[in-house]
């Protein structure tokens, strides 16, 4: 299934959450906010631009987690309202822990079976925990934003403001991977000049052909 096509399932959790929010707490949905809901999904299509030609039964996975992450956010504005917003992180984060351990008892592929996805396991060095403490902090920070916001607003109001993330990960990877690439390419660029004419042809030309 087509990255696009998931996250456009996905992204239908605000319109979820603004139709279970009214259902379950009896308060009526303005149409301004239901116009937002649909200018919000309307610019996630026209960002992932998902084909038909995608869609399958594996679709419904998507639709699934879409479904479920608005019961969560609704049961935390209405029946975790008085538990502290640290706590639901932590339940949350321990929640992602054991679904994601439960992978592990699924069989393995058959052994050649493409997964561009994956990679080979590897001893971390310095740079990759590092890595890794950023983005524990940064999914902390967000899972007990979520949960105070949900907690204190209006779920469909809320709800939303999902829809910046995709805004947010375009910019945070234009940030991340287009500034890291251009500076790999000065750095290259740079050492070529150390090394002199000779150098600088030779990175450009590529590795000699192995002799015969």
């Amino acid at each position: 299934m087509p990255l696009s096509v998931a996250a456009a399932g996905y992204y239908t959790s605000p319109l979820f959450i603004t139709l279970f929010g009214a259902l379950a707490t009896r308060s009526p949905i303005t149409p301004r906010h239901w116009l937002a809901v649909a200018i919000g999904f309307a610019g996630v299509l026209l960002i992932i631009k998902p084909t038909a030609s995608g869609l399958s039964a594996y679709a419904l996975l998507p639709l699934m987690a879409a479904m479920l992450y608005a019961v969560a956010m609704l049961m935390t504005g209405t029946r975790c309202r008085g538990e502290h917003p640290l706590m639901l992180s932590a339940v949350l984060n321990v929640a992602f822990i054991l679904a994601g351990g439960l992978a592990f008892a699924l069989p393995p592929a058959a052994t050649g079976t493409p997964a561009p996805f994956t990679a080979a396991w590897k001893a971390l060095d310095s740079a990759d925990w590092r890595t890794i403490a950023v983005l524990a902090t940064a999914i902390l920070i967000g899972s007990i934003g979520a949960a105070y916001a949900y907690q204190n607003g209006p779920p469909a109001v809320i709800g939303t403001f999902d829809f910046t993330y995709v805004g947010f990960s375009a910019l945070w990877g234009w940030l991340i991977f287009h500034r890291a690439s251009r500076r790999a390419l000065v750095a290259r660029d740079r050492a070529d000049r150390r090394r002199g004419p000779a150098g600088h042809h030779a990175s450009r030309a590529g590795p000699a052909p192995p002799r015969t």
